[in-house]
């Protein structure tokens, strides 16, 4: 869970609303790709 929130945040600041509120399906690829990459990578 706490994994997840970190994940979020870290998504919110790379990624503005500008490119959420452009292009959803993306910026749900993106942020599953950075939890991904968190989850395995350590949170780095």
């Amino acid at each position: 869970m706490s994994g997840r929130i970190g994940a979020r945040r870290t998504s919110g600041s790379g990624a503005p609303a500008e490119s959420v509120a452009m292009s959803p399906s993306r910026a749900l690829t993106e942020t599953r790709g950075r939890a991904a990459a968190a989850i395995y990578g350590g949170g780095g």
